[in-house]
């Protein structure tokens, strides 16, 4: 069982002087179809951040009401129609370099597949050693592109904070329930002299989602032409169908989570760099972007945070209340409209794999969103009842004025955080009177006296987030207006 601690924060209010060997990915949004937000559509979120925050807390899920909604079953009316769609190991060595742009790889994306269109692709990064995130669908995942092996072919691997394992799908993979694994990339000898195959097994379960395969060794390469040669990661063989359908634009995950999460047993790819000498600190920022917007500004950087991108005097600096491996922040307080609501004794878990906001419940009734913000039912009612014309839907979600001007901050390290209105509305109810909430009820039971909050990308579009592994912290700030 993770222990819940609280701890006082220290917040800081300069520019960090970053070092200059980091490099800035940029991040590409997954979001769903435009209008197609529905109860269905939020039912699956629910169940993937309730099974994402169980996961977290070390907590098997208890049995559900209702049914179980996934990705790939009753969910692709409308949310799949919308996502923006060997041999024997035998060279131990593990050496890194950074390419000269003369050997810069030409990125090798392979013939048009059918998730192509439901993914928008990140405007350039004008940052030295820096790219972008694409998004899926309307705000459903973030990807970055990475080009692995001798070929430079190009993977689409999301990115998530809640785990640290990094795999792509292999030649010759499986389907767990039949057949192939689809539309998307794979790697193995074929496409790639360096590659090479261990005899060693390894199998991760997600909230949503299942992998199995073997270890494998490749050169890959991150945004600023940085090369790290014979890196270790996971090569599926058997993937749950939440990753195999063609329309999901996704060819595996990249694990961002510390060392001590990793199911793999090998150094993560921060740690790979960092051992490599070419990152001087093990730090991740993000800085998620939403379709809405049209910037298309999504970046993910590696060894440091951008300080032309955030604004230094809103920078906050937690102490990670979590020895499990994940990045969980106490929480001071949270405002409803400028009204302190005095729930205290919250901690959040940041989550860039779930798209919203998750509080705990003891009774966990059924299925959640994953990009929301999830926190008890006690919570989440405390929350709808200081925004003007909220009503409870039904035991599972609350309805709010799509129109909605009711600005819910979370407050850390002494500094405000505020969400944006039109991030806490999810989609229009049935009839289109209203909108469903991006904050849910749900979550497991916790015999300690702090109460664990999920927190997605609802929030997380409203800053930059960094987790620092090396100090064990978490930094937090508004971006420049």
């Amino acid at each position: 069982m993770l222990a819940s601690l609280l701890i006082l924060v220290f917040t800081g209010t300069r520019a960090l002087a970053w070092p200059l060997d980091f490099i800035s990915i940029p991040l590409y949004p997954l979001h769903s179809p435009f209008g197609a937000a529905d109860s269905l559509d939020l039912a699956v979120h629910r169940t993937h951040a309730l099974n994402r925050l169980a996961h977290f807390t070390e907590l098997s899920v208890p049995p559900r009401r209702q049914p179980t909604y996934t990705r790939s079953r009753r969910h692709r009316r409308a949310f799949l129609s919308g996502i923006s769609q060997q041999e024997n190991d035998t060279d131990d060595s593990d050496a890194s370099d950074a390419l000269s742009p003369a050997e810069d790889l030409t990125l090798d994306h392979g013939p048009h597949r059918q998730s192509d269109s439901e993914v928008t692709k990140a405007h350039r990064v004008q940052y030295e050693n820096s790219s972008g995130l694409d998004i899926e669908g309307k705000d459903i995942g973030y990807l970055v592109e990475i080009p692995i092996g001798s070929e430079g072919k190009v993977f689409r691997l999301l990115v998530d904070s809640g785990s640290s394992d990094m795999w792509v799908g292999g030649e010759g993979c499986k389907s767990d329930a039949g057949g192939d694994c689809g539309d998307h990339q794979f790697l193995g000898r074929s496409c790639s002299s360096s590659f090479r195959q261990t005899q060693t097994p390894w199998s991760i379960r997600y909230g949503t989602g299942s992998v199995s395969g073997i270890l494998a060794r490749d050169d890959v390469v991150f945004p600023g032409n940085v090369r790290l040669r014979n890196h270790t990661f996971g090569v599926a063989q058997i993937e749950s169908t939440e990753f195999t359908k063609n329309n999901i634009p996704l060819d595996g995950i990249l694990g961002c989570g510390q060392q001590s999460l990793s199911v793999q047993q090998t150094p993560t790819f921060l740690n790979a760099l960092y051992n490599a000498g070419l990152i001087s600190r093990r730090i991740i920022s993000y800085h998620i972007s939403r379709i809405a917007d049209g910037n298309n500004d999504g970046e993910i950087t590696l060894g440091g945070m951008d300080p032309a991108k955030y604004d230094a005097k809103t920078l906050a600096r937690l102490p990670n209340a979590n020895n499990g491996g994940f990045w969980e922040a106490t929480l001071d307080r949270i405002h409803v409209n400028g009204k302190d609501l005095g729930l205290r004794g919250r901690s959040c878990i940041l989550d860039t794999g779930t798209v919203g906001c998750v509080a705990s419940l003891t009774d966990m009734e059924a299925d959640h969103p994953k990009t929301l913000f999830v926190a008890p039912e006690s919570d989440v009612a405390a929350i709808h009842a200081m925004i003007p014309g909220a009503v409870l839907s039904n035991s599972s979600h609350w309805n709010i004025p799509c129109n909605t001007k009711a600005v819910v901050s979370l407050e850390f390290g002494q500094r405000m955080f505020p969400i944006q209105a039109r991030d806490l509305v999810f989609g229009p109810t049935e009839d289109g009177s209203m909108c469903t909430s991006t904050i849910v009820k749900g979550g497991v039971a916790r015999p300690s006296g702090t109460t664990r909050w999920l927190i997605g990308d609802v929030w997380l579009k409203n800053v930059w987030f960094s987790s620092d592994e090396d100090e064990n912290m978490i930094l937090i700030a508004r971006g420049r207006e």
